[in-house]
């Protein structure tokens, strides 16, 4: 009798698991290990504020009272497609989205930001919160802009300086150098 050949099976090679992050991860259920956003950065800095307005005045004005009173860095662009380029590079820990930006409709933006955000930055599960700037036109409009829990609020021009202050304060901190803010 002749003896058969054996062959032995390959051995099998043991997946490594997926990352938490990738497709395959959420697909197997594994827990993902959420950041908090953290008023200071790891390296010390202050956090990033962007800013996504058509009006050069008013990007000014508010990226100049921001960093005046409270703890943060601003970033300013008038194009909705600067803002979203942005997100994509730094963590940013508040938006300020003009609802009629010239190129793209804000919300648009923000619904876009809110996909591509958890994707780039590893461990952030949901976009920064927003402020809406809008006209006063936007004012009937309130409770459907403020009904998601990431939007903070709606500021209509002009713009009242004192309470964007007074909402942001509590997501940025105040700067410790700064006189306090009038109630």
């Amino acid at each position: 009798m002749s003896k058969s050949k054996r062959r032995h099976p390959a051995p099998t090679e043991v997946p490594a698991p997926a990352h938490p992050d990738s497709p395959e991860g959420l697909l197997q259920n594994q827990p993902r290990t959420p950041v908090a956003f953290s008023p200071v950065v790891a390296s010390g800095e202050p956090p990033l504020v962007l800013i996504a307005h058509a009006d050069a005045a008013l990007l000014r004005l508010t990226r100049e009272s921001l960093e005046a009173f409270l703890h943060c860095r601003v970033r300013t662009t008038s194009s909705a497609l600067t803002a979203f380029d942005r997100i994509l590079q730094e963590p940013y820990r508040l938006l300020l989205i003009d609802l009629h930006l010239p190129d793209l409709h804000g919300e648009l933006l923000y619904d876009l930001i809110s996909r591509a955000y958890p994707r780039v930055h590893p461990g952030v599960l949901t976009a920064p919160p927003v402020f809406w700037l809008g006209t006063p036109s936007d004012h009937p409009r309130q409770d459907q802009l403020t009904r998601e829990a990431r939007t903070k609020a709606l500021l209509l021009t002009p713009l009242n300086i004192q309470r964007l202050l007074a909402a942001a304060a509590p997501i940025l901190g105040e700067k410790a150098s700064a006189t306090p803010l009038l109630s």
